[in-house]
């Protein structure tokens, strides 16, 4: 896969991620408005209770689709077929568990209710995410832009006027749920014409290969995503749903931005394993060019929420969520490592070694446990915000010792050093601006100017003529009618 098919496949997947979150983002902060802390933080534990259990019997098939049927497109027919009947068959014994779990909280009936709302939401939305990686397996990430676009605006439109006509929770998931059947359905319309799928029989020995070779896959996401939604389950059972939703505020926040890495990572697993064992020279520039490009991404905006974070909480939550920014500025701290570890895990898988890849998510899910029961007692939200902070870096240390042969050190680190100081120069700019007292949408923009500014003229890490073909390479991107209408 050449370098411009690479960045242009990324680049679909982060503008339909922040296209996505942003819809996600102002639908939540509507609900956290209109429905109060309390009701906020009973939807963001049912969230996360339900991803918790999901992610057990998952099994990680989106990953080994991405990497198994980029080599051979001609399973995609039976990897769906196959793998919808054991999913199907494995998210009852996955609804049983959260029921049981839950009910050790002493849930009412009508909380009850809501959290298996979420969890048949979370359900659908997961086997929407597995058609679209085969999207991505085709690298045609435009399917699945369209796909997630209309998904996420049906459910942001119809959560809207339900908020105005003042209903709840309830009413919102039924509408989500309405939303994802009609997204399912244009996925796999698109499958079908775009990828030639085909109905076949299911096959039972096919299916228990595919659950044996999906365990390492399985326990590595499991890992990974504990990682992510222990400390809000944690909080919720033990401080209530007031602390969930403070510490919900500041994930809803920067929760965008971690799906960047997410999405490069996903662009380029393909790339990686189409160049594994076949060119070591591909291999190591493809994973050099994704390293640089998450780096460029994450170190200013790490430091940059830092300075913003909390004018951006009071701003968009409201003073009630106040505390939300000490948890916003730990977890801002946390992307650094964060985006480094989602592309390491690419890298891994890509050279077949996913039992690597599962201990150390599974060491980093250890961390995380460890750490919430030690710091949430004494420090609530923010105690839990550290402990994904602790969890990433120390993933992130091991990491690095284990790949260091294949990363190239020292041009990266070179790299990420004028990168750094690029980021500084935003930095001295944010404290000059927070001084004169500019508005926050002010100092926003301006900002991310001066480090681009000290990107290409300062620093000199990206040229102009890296500038003008990312233009051209999206523009190319574009529907017929919008390039032809360009001047």
């Amino acid at each position: 896969m050449s370098r411009k098919r690479f960045l242009g496949n990324a680049a679909i997947l982060i503008a339909t991620e922040v296209l996505v979150k942003v819809l996600g983002i102002v639908i939540t902060v509507l609900i956290a408005r209109f429905l109060g802390v309390e009701q906020f933080g009973l939807l963001a534990f049912a969230y996360a209770t339900s991803e918790m259990f999901l992610i057990v019997f998952d099994f990680g098939f989106d990953r080994m689709a991405v990497r198994d049927v980029a080599r051979k497109p001609q399973r995609a027919s039976r990897f769906l077929v196959n793998i919808s009947v054991i999913k199907g068959g494995l998210y009852l014994p996955a609804a049983l568990c959260c029921m049981l779990f839950v009910s050790l909280r002493g849930q009412d009936h009508g909380s009850l209710f809501v959290i298996m709302l979420a969890f048949l939401a979370v359900a659908a939305q997961r086997h929407m995410w597995f058609i679209c990686s085969l999207f991505r397996a085709g690298q045609i990430m435009m399917r699945e832009g369209q796909v997630r676009f209309v998904f996420a605006s049906c459910s942001f439109m119809l959560s809207v006027v339900l908020l105005l006509l003042h209903f709840g929770l309830k009413e919102i998931l039924f509408a989500r749920l309405a939303a994802l059947t009609l997204s399912i359905g244009l996925a796999l319309y698109f499958a079908k014409r775009d990828l030639g799928l085909r109905w076949v029989r299911p096959d039972k020995r096919y299916a228990k290969r595919l659950l044996v070779r999906g365990i390492p896959f399985a326990l590595m996401v499991i890992c990974i995503n504990l990682n992510m939604f222990l400390p809000t389950v944690a909080l919720g059972m033990f401080q209530g749903d007031a602390a969930a939703g403070i510490y919900a505020a500041g994930l809803k926040l920067v929760e965008p931005f971690g799906m960047l890495p997410e999405a490069m990572s996903w662009a380029i697993l393909p790339a990686l394993s189409l160049a594994w064992g076949r060119s070591e020279a591909e291999f190591s520039s493809t994973l050099h060019d994704g390293l640089r490009y998450l780096s460029l991404l994450s170190l200013p905006l790490a430091v940059g929420i830092l300075f913003v974070g909390r004018d951006a909480v009071v701003l968009i939550f409201g003073q009630e969520y106040l505390k939300s920014a000490a948890v916003l500025s730990l977890l801002a701290l946390s992307l650094v490592p964060d985006y480094m570890n989602s592309l390491f895990s690419s890298m891994l898988m890509s050279m077949n070694r996913e039992r690597t890849a599962l201990r150390v998510s599974a060491a980093g899910a250890a961390c995380t446990l460890i750490a919430c029961v030690g710091l949430i007692p004494a420090f609530g939200p923010a105690g839990a915000a550290a402990a994904c902070l602790i969890s990433e870096s120390l993933m992130f240390v091991v990491l690095v010792r284990l790949l260091h042969k294949s990363l190239r050190l020292g041009p990266l680190l070179a790299c990420m050093g004028r990168i750094a100081v690029a980021t500084a120069v935003m930095a001295g700019a944010l404290v000059l601006m927070d001084s004169l007292g500019w508005n926050l949408f002010v100092r926003v923009p301006l900002a991310m100017a001066v480090y681009a500014a000290a990107l290409v003229f300062v620093v000199r890490e990206v040229s102009t003529h890296e500038v003008r073909t990312g233009i051209d390479m999206l523009a190319s991107r574009l529907p017929g009618k919008l390039r032809r209408s360009e001047p």
